[in-house]
């Protein structure tokens, strides 16, 4: 009697123990967390007004031209860009707010961000810190008076200092 008591506790030891497993299994809690951030990455806006999907370019006949304006080759720290935005005649643009965003041409680093300020003669100027070396996409993004947005790219190597 003794024995048949302790193989039937056994049994159902093991019975809940594969009970258990059953209900509360690693893949299920693995796609319970997952699936919320894969939906949120997918929301993910910016915060210096640069889009990061791609806003469409309503503004074809305005042009807007990002430039280097560091000396010589751009390395880690400091840096500045200049952005020039003229009308269909070639008329200054004066009244856009304009932003820069950079990100590594790879996943895992965060962008860097800046709002250019207006210099005078449609030209506006961005600083900001490169935080890493390597090959940064830069986009700018002027966004009109009235409403229409313009956006460029322009592709920048840093180099370590």
């Amino acid at each position: 009697m003794p024995v048949d008591f302790i193989r039937s506790a056994a049994n159902a030891r093991k019975s809940s123990v594969s009970l258990t497993r059953r209900t509360f299994h690693p893949v299920y809690l693995l796609i319970l967390v997952a699936l919320p951030m894969v939906a949120l990455a997918g929301c993910r806006r910016s915060s210096g007004g640069v889009p990061i999907n791609g806003e469409a370019d309503v503004a074809p006949e305005v042009q807007l031209i990002l430039e280097d304006a560091g000396d010589g080759k751009p390395v880690i720290g400091p840096h500045r860009v200049t952005i020039t935005l003229l009308d269909g005649d070639g008329t200054p643009i004066e009244d856009a707010v304009v932003s820069v965003r950079a990100d590594m041409n790879h996943a895992g680093m965060l962008p860097v961000e800046a709002e250019a300020v207006h210099q005078g003669d449609g030209v506006y100027s961005a600083a900001f810190d490169w935080t890493m070396a390597g090959d940064w996409i830069v986009t700018a993004t002027a966004r009109l008076a009235d409403g229409r947005v313009k956006t460029t790219t322009k592709e920048i190597s840093v180099a370590a200092k």
